[in-house]
């Protein structure tokens, strides 16, 4: 029995923080979850006051996902303090006991990572931080939702830590925490995002993203190293899902989501994409009209407990008389897609293209663009000898020239290689003839063969080929391409290739003479590159520096959970 109301009927769960009963409250006849804290984090009177304050903070939390606080207090019997949170029974099993059965579908585990990220928003714009998001604090009820537990104790035993031996304490379980949360420094929401990634990834296969044979091999990939591709380990996962999760992912807390409340927007935008049924989260009604506020509003501490406060002790407890409010749901965000591949970001979110491709498909195509200008370039000599030496030029000298810029400017590279190869093509003449020709057997107009007297004519009666019409769609495809290639929040060099290649048929088809082909297209493929090389420039420069991250080694006065 706790302070004559409780009664302990058994014990449902142990963990590093504490012991949890199902209990009977004999006031009110209900059935209720108890955790009684360890003594070792209690023993100190810094640690309980702390404890009680964060415990009004975390009982004003109202949400369909958050599991109830309904009281916390101290028993006093036996000539020792025994603080303790009283919480709503969940009749269910945590994450922990449903991945012993294998990883989940794709649809449920967005669904649930939705679910977290919804309690997390609300939680968030109360000014409460969980930082020990891992599947022994997330319940599946019987009735298929979630909740998630234990918020606030966590930031209670990191400060108190901190406070009384001088010493930062890594306070969670190595597989789910933040690489800021492993070095030291300031946590926010974004923690907890990365935390719902960690979980996130093991419900799509079967085990965290990082694994290891102590915590501090665990620890040291949270910070140093980047985690497989989910689709590695279970092919069935879509592209959009591997990027959303390796997203949150991220080392650098910028290159995450902006919130929880824009994670959860992803994943739900992410359900829909897959055409899985989608139920909005509930969004839970405001005290009062609803403020878009321009920035998370601060949580609102009671004062600690004074001398005119009512004793704790049997038949005492910190919360009988609060009252429970609800804080207005967060704004919804205006976050990228879901579908958008991770990459590092500036401060406003903006991925990268200079670290974008570092990875193998947008090299590929820079490369492939190498070869084929060099296949085309010595094809043109086949038709035309007199043309060797200045194609050959060009191609030697792009080639150097992207080569040296290869390993920083990708995009660029992929500009010139494809652009020589193009230049070969608009130089060709495909389109109108001499007015007055009947026919020809030279390169660079359309005939037809006539079987019967068995010569080559013109396409026209009037001599004069009329193909340059079909120049205007190529051309127009060439613009939208490049539009999509130079995009600086997504650059393509796939698109960039796509741009260079139909420009230069196009302009090969309009077909007014040679060297006033190659000269227009020449400008044109030397602005895209310039523009090209601008853009990766200018990533580079604004791109969000790499911090230097050390590995704290955990002491052995602190805990892991």
């Amino acid at each position: 029995m706790l302070a004559e109301r409780y009664e302990l009927v058994e014990a449902v769960g142990r963990g590093g923080m504490g012991e949890v009963w199902r209990a009977t409250d004999r006031e009110l006849g209900r059935t209720v979850a108890v955790k009684v804290l360890p003594p070792e984090l209690t023993r100190h009177e810094e640690f309980r006051v702390r404890f009680r304050r964060e415990a009004r903070t975390v009982a004003s939390l109202n949400h369909r996902n958050v599991a109830v606080l309904h009281d916390v207090g101290e028993d006093t019997t036996d000539g020792g303090t025994t603080p303790f949170l009283v919480m709503e029974f969940i009749e269910g099993r945590t994450l922990t006991d449903a991945l012993t059965e294998g990883p989940f579908t794709v649809e449920r585990a967005l669904s649930v990572g939705r679910d977290i990220a919804d309690a997390l928003a609300h939680s968030h714009g109360q000014g409460l931080i969980h930082r020990d998001i891992k599947p022994s604090n997330v319940m599946l009820t019987s009735g298929g939702d979630i909740k998630v537990l234990d918020f606030g104790i966590a930031k209670v035993v990191a400060e108190t830590t901190t406070r009384l031996t001088a010493t930062g304490m890594t306070v969670g379980t190595p597989a789910y925490l933040s690489p800021e949360q492993l070095t030291g420094r300031s946590v926010d929401g974004r923690s907890d995002q990365y935390s719902t990634g960690c979980l996130l990834y093991e419900l799509l296969t079967g085990r965290p993203p990082f694994v290891g044979d102590s915590p501090f091999a665990v620890m040291h990939q949270h910070i140093s190293q980047e985690p497989l591709v989910p689709s590695r380990l279970r092919p069935q996962i879509p592209a959009g899902v591997d990027a959303l999760v390796l997203r949150t992912l991220a080392k650098d807390r910028e290159e995450r989501l902006g919130s929880a409340a824009e994670l959860r927007e992803a994943l739900a935008e992410t359900l829909a994409a897959l055409g899985a049924p989608v139920t909005a989260p509930t969004r839970q009604p405001a005290a009062s009209a609803p403020v878009t506020p321009t920035a998370p509003p601060a949580p609102t501490v009671p004062p600690a407990r004074t001398a005119a406060d009512p004793p704790a002790g049997p038949g005492h407890t910190a919360l009988a008389q609060q009252e429970t409010r609800t804080a207005p749901a967060p704004p919804r965000p205006s976050g990228p897609p879901p579908g958008e591949r991770p990459g590092p970001a500036a401060s406003d979110g903006t991925p990268s293209p200079a670290r974008r491709f570092s990875v193998g498909a947008g090299r590929l195509v820079a490369l492939l663009g190498l070869v084929a200008s060099g296949v085309v370039t010595l094809g043109y000599q086949d038709l035309y000898d007199d043309s060797l030496e200045p194609l050959i030029g060009v191609w030697a000298a792009t080639a150097v020239l992207g080569l040296a810029v290869f390993r920083w400017f990708p995009l660029t590279s992929t500009c010139l290689w494809w652009g020589a190869g193009a230049l070969a093509v608009a130089s060709v003449t495909a389109g109108g003839m001499d007015r007055g020709a009947d026919y020809s057997s030279g390169y660079g107009s359309l005939y037809y063969y006539d079987s019967y007297s068995s010569e080559y004519y013109s396409a026209s009666y009037d001599g004069i080929d009329r193909v340059e019409i079909f120049a205007a769609p190529l051309l127009a495809l060439a613009v939208l391409c490049l539009v999509r290639a130079l995009r600086p929040r997504d650059p393509s060099p796939l698109a960039a290739a796509c741009a260079l290649t139909l420009g230069g048929t196009g302009v090969g088809w309009l077909a007014f003479d040679d060297e006033g082909q190659t000269g227009v297209f020449s400008v044109a493929w030397g602005l895209t590159a310039i523009a090209a090389a601008l853009l990766e420039v200018r990533a580079r420069r604004t791109a969000t520096p790499r911090p230097r991250r050390r590995l704290r080694f955990v002491t052995a006065d602190q805990r892991t959970t």
